[in-house]
């Protein structure tokens, strides 16, 4: 059993920034400076030139880069990785050079806002990621957690959360309006806007990675 905090979630081993939408600046510059290496997916090294946080890592294909962030990136020490399969999106490619490397804590900011199949590709990276990865994310209104593996993680949490699976898993569900003992659930509607009610206990029993989003209000 794994307690987490949402208010911590960002804690990790590996920040990666992506080049959508991102945190307040404040809020981007605390998870950097709570990272143990930042890691800039492509266009995320604008966002992470914005606030003067040097990343030790970039990843990608690269065409979201302008020649004078990449001049800023190597003179601050960046080692620059060029990937250019285009089977992958570069968020699956830093997911997987993290892996490859070991680092198997990792917390993804910059996938929201812009073009739709962005972001819905952005979730996609986070779904189909290796199980051995601790995966979660940030976004404007929400925290999330990647429960992959057959466990129970408890949320000590007061608010909205809702829980998602973009295939088929059993899962059980206390500490909240609306619970689950060994259900099923999929790609659906059924786990949003649920409510918590101090500590939310989630089980995965078997099937696909499950995600909860937990609402900031």
């Amino acid at each position: 059993m794994v307690v987490a905090t949402p208010q911590n979630m960002a804690a990790c081993n590996s920040l990666l920034v992506a080049a959508g939408l991102t945190l307040s600046s404040d809020t981007l510059t605390q998870l950097c400076e709570n990272a143990e290496r930042v890691i800039a997916v492509d266009g995320g090294l604008k966002q992470l030139r914005s606030i003067d946080c040097n990343p030790q890592y970039l990843i990608g294909d690269l065409d979201s880069c302008n020649q004078d962030d990449l001049t800023w990136a190597t003179e601050n020490g960046a080692q620059i990785f060029q990937i250019d399969n285009q089977e992958n999106t570069d968020l699956t490619k830093a997911i997987s050079f993290c892996e490859n490397e070991g680092w198997l804590d990792l917390h993804i900011v910059g996938i929201e806002g812009g073009r739709i199949d962005h972001f819905l590709g952005g979730a996609a990276a986070m779904h189909s990621a290796s199980k051995s990865l601790k995966i979660g994310a940030s976004f404007s209104t929400c925290e999330l957690v990647r429960l992959a593996n057959l466990e129970t993680q408890v949320f000590p949490f007061y608010g909205t959360f809702s829980v998602f699976c973009f295939g088929n898993s059993i899962i059980s569900l206390t500490g909240s309006n609306w619970e689950l003992e060994n259900e099923m659930i999929d790609f659906t509607t059924r786990g949003i806007s649920n409510q918590a009610t101090g500590w939310v206990e989630l089980t995965l029993h078997e099937g696909d990675p499950i995600f909860i989003l937990f609402n900031h209000q």
